[in-house]
């Protein structure tokens, strides 16, 4: 009977210990989240522009996503357009976002927003003021996608896609992407407002075009907008912009023309598969020196001549073109960056400060001076790894 006694004292003191947290569990579960937001309450924000308007203010542009659109397939057809389009301004930033509360009713919720968009204007007045709050308030993804058009930052956002029914997503894939055809740049918001931050690197971000197709406006990533701390101040083209990327080992894949070996006035297409960099600062009688090397694979995947180009000794022509070819891109890059930005967008101050830090200290002062001076010296080594035999 002790025994028996001592059982139902042992499980009256787990039954209750069960139902507490039993109660408990159940009690999560029925109650919904506190701070859950009902979605026809708010207004999903996909992407965001900002433009410079009259009397100097700030012109936010939002895309909003329908409520029917969140049904639909990701790049399916449906009645009407997926996104509404609208702006408001104001003074700052934060001004012109509860101002939009006035045209859509409700509160806008960004969390989800993948894009920033700066207009032109507004980049080269400087983007650090407007820029502050995505990096301070907790709502804005630190991941999201930065570009500046080259026009207004709410005509790329009324841009028309044809491929998803949220025309933001169709920017936002080409940015994921930009190091296949490596004719543009890639930054989030966390990486651009680092390069704000630098001393010793200048911010370099994708530029979006527009192209009038049919009637219609259609994005294009091509390019790269140039920074000096905050303000835009010129323009790479793509192939300024691959030079740009080969240095920051950030090629991925892309095409290359060359002259076809005999028959110079035809091209070969070589299809880049690998590729890497490394740049090696040194500091020699007091003047900085930076060699790159640039190490490369590719195939020949076309040719408008009918010449037999599988041959070694062919294949060894086509590899020093390449070489040239690319070595050229980065020359031409770096020439741009020196002679008419005179800005490091390429970070050698900062491979030269880890590597001479106390030569360093007299020269971080002067650096922006310093870098139109400093000598570079290019080398690319490429291989081509095949070729169709059947030549």
């Amino acid at each position: 009977m002790a025994a028996e006694t001592g059982k139902h004292k042992g499980r009256r003191r787990v039954i209750p210990l069960l139902t507490l947290i039993l109660t408990l569990a159940l009690s999560t579960l029925t109650s919904g989240c506190w701070n859950r937001r009902e979605l026809n309450r708010i207004g999903i924000v996909s992407a965001v522009g900002l433009d410079l308007g009259p009397d100097h203010k700030i012109e936010l542009t939002v895309q909003i996503i329908r409520a029917r659109a969140m049904k639909m397939a990701e790049g399916a057809s449906g009645e009407g357009k997926a996104v509404w389009v609208v702006s408001s301004s104001g003074d700052t930033v934060f001004d012109a976002v509860r101002n939009l509360v006035e045209k859509s009713g409700r509160r806008l919720y960004y969390p989800h927003n993948s894009l920033i968009v700066l207009g032109q204007e507004l980049a080269r007045e400087g983007v650090r003021p407007v820029m502050d709050l995505f990096a301070r308030d907790q709502e804005m993804r630190l991941l999201a996608w930065v570009v500046v058009a080259q026009g207004t930052a709410a005509d790329v956002l009324k841009a028309d896609s044809e491929l998803n029914n949220v025309p933001s997503k169709q920017l936002e894939d080409m940015l994921k992407n930009y190091n296949i055809v490596s004719k543009s740049v890639g930054s989030n918001l966390l990486e651009f407002d680092d390069s704000l931050l630098s001393k010793t690197t200048q911010p370099v971000l994708g530029r979006v075009v527009l192209d009038k197709v049919s009637g219609k406006n259609e994005l294009r990533l091509d390019g790269a907008g140039v920074f000096r701390g905050d303000k835009l101040i010129g323009w790479l083209d793509s192939t300024e912009t691959r030079g740009y990327l080969f240095i920051k080992d950030k090629v991925k894949s892309g095409s290359v023309l060359v002259p076809s070996p005999g028959n110079p006035d035809q091209a070969v297409t070589l299809e880049i598969i690998r590729a890497g960099s490394r740049v090696k600062p040194e500091w020699l009688g007091g003047k900085a020196r930076f060699e790159i090397d640039v190490k490369v694979e590719a195939n020949l995947v076309e040719q408008a001549s009918a010449q037999k180009l599988s041959s070694p000794d062919m294949i060894s022509v086509l590899e020093e073109e390449l070489n040239q070819a690319i070595a050229n891109q980065m020359r031409t890059t770096i020439s741009a960056a020196q002679t008419h930005y005179k800005a490091d967008i390429f970070g050698f101050g900062t491979d030269l400060m880890r590597a001479y830090p106390e030569e360093w200290q007299g020269l971080a002062g002067k650096w922006e001076a310093e870098f139109p001076l400093a000598e570079t010296q290019v080398k690319v080594q490429s291989k081509i790894t095949h070729t169709d035999l059947s030549q």
